[in-house]
Order: structure tokens, then sequence, then C-alpha cells
């Protein structure tokens, strides 16, 4: 016993170090996932334990076999010879970022689309199973639902269409626009954001939930095999189209929000065409959709005047490498905008941070930067990082996806965000940070909205001479022409930006101060004279940067948002507080566990944290014919009218109805 006692010790400070957080005291029969050991960390602890130990324990051992820090010390007890436990390995320092030597500087559009009803078969399983039925009318629900989804995958194994079982009932014909009963719009109260409870942090990745099966009432297995059995039915070439191409296109869209407890449904939506506030299917059906390219589209999708733009720029053509004419104009009018003195474009956002964070570094010669937890930043390593916080300090920084290496993220420091232990910590150590980089509202949790957090943000990086980044790529344009610097009264030295102003175009842009945007090209200089570029520089290029077609959209896009002003914004924001306030009102009057936070036209669904199934919510509301993505940020456009706004409503509303008759609320 005293054996497998020094084998849990060793498991704890092992599993402590990988976690970030001090286990010694951790109940060792308690399940890892109860430790906070996610799908990521697991792989992890998997290599960290043969190179401990000199045992291999696979991912899948940790998920099924050696679920607690006594059953895996019992195994290692076995595989290792008794006091024999091998020291430490040792491991390789991180490697620190090379600073690169700092360089003074001297010196409404309307709905456009017509309605369209769409046509579903409903099947046997188009009644829903009532919660207090019989076990044989539940069963028979099940099967019938089940049988649809088999008849449906056996027509995708044999390369053969899909056709629908017959059905003894007519064929339902739903129009998924038509407007729902109004619910009264009753203006937020300017509190109702601020008194949001904060939600756990939020991040930008996720593990596959390859768990097992099970776990579900009888009532709950009926309500979803008549859901999956609907939900099939209605996106069939959509699914089938994903099967079909699964081998050869590696698409991460096609897995998102996996569970094996209803794998059937986890499949995107395949679009043929889009206008306003609409997407239509390849089974033809017709969406009001609240992605909207994932804040791309402030205006809808395609926007006449956006579109006559590119029609225009293609029969000038489209070559890659001379400047083009319009690349000009636009730095010019986003400027005027955001009131930033310099302009550079790139193709994303992701880009757009990644190049900030160079700048910075290039002027500072530090190399540390700090963001925050729950904010978003992209998909480039070095802001694929969390940490684990202590009495509001941060811990260590660990990777947040696989392939992330340590010595990648080592010179990034992760801090809670809107804390005052996060501003005690950054007064003391700004002086030696190359960057703080924040997402002024988080797009994830769009409730808290911290203004007087940012307002010393900006004290703090001005009085340490510490460049502040506002990561504007969702908030630039859509709260205000100037962003959430203009919102709140914040001027940051440098802001990133992309999505809206590209008009579906991908495109990101970084503005800021001369003082650091002249590390791009070395700063103002003139010909005819003897002057030289002043400043140092650093490496930023790319192929397709100032894209003709996206340039051309971009001038379309920001010359209308300079007529409409600041008005297009604060209405579409009024808009959206109406719709959520009497959807947050009847969740309360029924008890429903959720509620929807919004900052201007931005919105995010958060159930309360002993919901176990909200998922399910997201594939009820598509039943529905509402675009909406799990773990997404959801957007009103100038293009939904008041029908839509009502549809949302009632999608949501019948929604929570049916998971609730289904066991799941």
């Amino acid at each position: 016993m005293m054996h497998q006692d020094r084998i849990l010790g060793d498991l704890k400070k092992l599993f402590g170090e990988l976690a970030g957080q001090d286990l010694v005291e951790a109940d060792p029969d308690g399940s890892l996932f109860d430790l906070g050991f996610d799908s990521l960390l697991l792989t992890q602890a998997s290599a960290a334990l043969k190179n401990r130990f000199g045992v291999k324990v696979s991912f899948r051992e940790l998920l099924e076999s050696f679920t607690t820090l006594n059953d895996l010390a019992a195994h290692l007890g076995t595989k290792l010879p008794n006091e024999e436990i091998p020291p430490p390995a040792k491991t390789q320092s991180p490697v620190s970022a090379v600073p690169v030597a700092s360089i003074a500087h001297p010196s409404r559009v309307g709905s456009w689309v017509p309605s369209s009803p769409v046509h579903i078969p409903p099947g046997n399983g188009s009644q829903h199973p009532s919660g207090n039925g019989a076990s044989a009318n539940i069963l028979e629900g099940v099967m019938s639902a089940q049988l649809m989804v088999m008849q449906q995958q056996l027509a995708l194994l044999q390369n053969s269409p899909y056709e629908p079982m017959e059905s003894n009932g007519s064929a339902e014909v739903v129009d998924f626009s038509a407007p729902a009963e109004t619910v009264e719009a009753i203006a937020p109260p300017a509190s109702e954001a601020a008194a949001a409870p904060a939600p756990a942090a939020h991040g930008p990745f996720r593990q596959l939930d390859k768990g097992t099966k099970g776990g579900l009432t009888e009532r709950q297995e009926a309500h979803l095999a008549w859901l999956t059995g609907r939900y099939v039915a209605r996106t069939v070439k959509s699914k089938e189209y994903t099967q079909r191409y699964r081998e050869h296109f590696a698409d991460p869209r096609a897995v998102a929000g996996f569970k094996l407890q209803w794998k059937e449904l986890v499949y995107p939506i395949v679009s043929t065409r889009s206008s306003g506030a609409y997407i239509w299917d390849l089974d033809g059906n017709r969406w009001v959709d609240v992605t909207l390219g994932f804040g791309v589209g402030l205006l809808g999708h395609s926007p006449p005047f956006v579109t006559e733009a590119l029609r225009n720029q293609l029969d000038l053509g489209v070559e890659i490498g001379p400047q083009s004419p319009l690349a000009g104009e636009v730095a010019e009018l986003i400027s005027e905008l955001t009131g930033h003195e310099r302009v550079t474009f790139c193709n994303t956002g992701s880009e757009a941070v990644m190049a900030a964070i160079r700048l910075c570094r290039t002027v500072t010669g530090r190399s540390r930067i700090v963001f925050f937890a729950g904010d978003y930043h992209g998909t480039f390593d070095e802001v694929l990082a969390k940490a684990s916080f202590s009495n509001g300090r941060p811990g260590k920084t660990l990777p947040l996806a696989p392939g992330v290496t340590p010595n990648l993220i080592s010179e990034v420091t992760v801090l809670e965000y809107g804390k005052e232990e996060s501003l005690s910590w950054l007064d003391q150590n700004a002086g030696d940070l190359a960057a703080v980089l924040v997402e002024p509202v988080q797009s994830r949790n769009p409730g808290a909205q911290p203004r007087e957090f940012l307002h010393a943000l900006r004290r703090i990086t001005e009085a340490k001479e510490t460049p502040l980044i506002f990561d504007e790529v969702i908030t630039g344009f859509r709260c205000h022409p100037g962003g959430a610097q203009a919102y709140f009264g914040v001027r940051a030295d440098l802001a990133t930006y992309g999505k809206i102003v590209g008009g579906g175009m991908p495109l990101g842009f970084i503005a800021g101060r001369s003082e650091y945007m002249d590390a791009l090209d070395g700063g103002y200089w003139r010909f005819g004279d003897d002057s030289f570029p002043p400043s140092g520089v650093t490496f930023f290029a790319g192929t397709f940067i100032r894209h003709p077609l996206a340039m051309a959209a971009a001038k379309a896009m920001l010359l209308y948002l300079k007529t409409e002003g600041p008005r297009l914004q604060a209405g579409l924001a009024e808009r959206t507080g109406q719709m959520l306030h009497s959807l947050n009102d009847h969740f309360r009057q029924e008890g429903i566990p959720l509620r929807l936070d919004h900052f201007t036209s931005l919105w995010y669904p958060h159930f309360d944290s002993e919901v176990k199934n909200g998922s399910l919510l997201y594939y009820h509301l598509r039943e529905k014919g509402l675009h909406i993505w799990e773990g997404r940020p959801c957007f009103l456009s100038t293009a939904h009218t008041a029908e839509d706004e009502a549809f949302i409503q009632q999608a949501f509303v019948k929604s929570v109805a049916e998971m609730r008759k289904g066991g799941f609320l």
C-alpha cells in the first residue's frame, strides 16, 4: 500500500502541474472529469504518464478504465516494481521569444427577399411523444423515428437518394417565416446587462465529446428520437453532402458540437444561396439566419450595393501584385470613421491580431503579452492559451488546444477579465509587457461590459508606456462607427478589425497610432528631398492582402456606414434589446434556466450550469428554420424584419417548451 501511496502522491503532483492547480487534497476517488480534466488535458496526461513512469496509458483507458487517481495508481502499481518509481524526467526550458530592438519615432437597409413556405414531410414521428404517455406509445414513437433515421443512413451508405417513408397523414406545409404571436417588446432596463451573473469563461476550442451513449431516461430517449427524425427529414441533403465528402474534406465545422448521444444530428447546413436575413439550403428550405457569417452581416447577406461594387470590379479585373487604386481611399475612410492615424490590411482578424502583437514587440523591445480569460483572438498558436487562477492571481499558462506547444505560449500571461485583482497585477507588471490585448466585449459573454475596467486598463497601460490593443474584429462598426472605443470612450494604441467592413469578402485590418504602425513601412517620408523612412520595420506580408474585390466591397460598405452614421447601430441595438428582453422575461416567468445576453446587436444564449443537455436547444431551433450555431455568437441585422424578430421569439418559445416536455429542462 505504501508503494501505491507514493505513486498516488506523484500522480497528484503530475496532474496538478498539467491542470495548473493544487491537487494535494483532491479526492483520489473523484473522477478525473470532476477534477477538471477534459479531453484535452487527458490527451496531455497520457503523454505525461509515459514520460514520467515509462508506462503507456492511452487516452481511451483514461476515459473508460482508469477514471480516478486511485484507479490509475493501482494500475501503475502493477506495472512498476515495488519501491522503484523512476525519478521525474528533466524538462526542457521553454524557449523565450527574442524581442526586436526598439526604434524610436521622430516626431436600414430593408429586407429585399420575399417570404416562401417550406415543405416538410411529417413521417410517423411528427407528433411529439407525451412525457406522461403509456410506454407502448413512447416505444412506438422511438421506433418510428429511428426507422426514419436508419432508412436515411442506408441511403447514404448505398449512395442512393433518400426518400422519406410514406405516411398515412398528409404532408405538412410550414411557413417558417410566418409571424408569431407577438410578445410585447419592452425596452430592457439599463442595468440588465450589468446585473446578469457572469458565466464561466468561454473559449474558442472544444474537444470532441466521444463519451458513451446512455444516461437518458425513456422519456428523453423518445424525445431525442422524435427530434432526430424531424430534423434529418428536413435537412437530409445537407447530411448526405456531409457524409459523401467526409473522406476527403477535413472540415472542423462538420463535427462542431459532436456528441455521441446525438451524432445523427451533427452536420452543417449546406446553403445554395443567400440574401438579406435568409439562406436557402440544398433541400430548398429557407432559413432565418442569426449567425450571419459569424458577425459579418451587419446589413444581412449580399447587400445589393456591395454586390454591384463586386460586379464592377470583376469587370475591371482581379490582379494580384499591383497596388489597388482603392486601397488608399479605404484606408482614409477607416481613419476617418475610427479616429486612428494609420491603417494596414490583411485577410482575417486572426492575421490582424498576430500583426498587432508583432508591431508592439518591435517597438517596445519587450516580449510578454497579456490577454484575458474568455477572450477570442483568433486561431494562431500564441492566443490559444488558458490559465488557472488563485485568489485572482494568474497561474500557469497552458495550451488551449493540441499542437500548441508550451514554448509558443511561454511569453503569454492570461488574466481574469473585469477583476480588480487583474488590474492590481497589471499595475505591478505592465511596465515589463509588450502589449495588453483585450476583447472589450467578449463575443461569448456579451453581458459583461466592464466600462470602468477598460478605462482602468487605459490608465495603467498609458502610465507604464505599454501599448493597449483592442480586438474589435466583432465589435468594430457593430456597436458604433468608431467601435467599442467610441462606445466606451477609450482610445487604444492599436485596434484590430475584420468581418463587417469586408461586406462578405475576406478582410482584416489594423489601425492605430503612427508610433506603432510605422514599424510596417518605416513611417512618413517625401519624394524630392533628402527624407527617408525614420523608423525601423518588422516583417508582415501576404499574397492576397489588399485584394481588389475586398477593397471594392470595403469601400462600398464604409461609404454606406459613413452616410448612415451612428443611428444605424443605435436603432439595431434598440430592436435587439427589445426582442431579447421579451424572451428573457418569458424564460423567467416560465422558470426556464436560460437567458440571452447581448451587447448592442450581438447576443449569446446561456443556460444555467445544471442544464446538462442544453446543446439540444440549437437543433430544436434549426428544426424550426432558425440558422444558429452552438458556441457561436448570434446577431441581428438591419435586413431582419419585424416578422423575422417575431419568428425568432416564437422559435425559442416553442423550442424550450419542447425540451421541457421531453424532460431536458
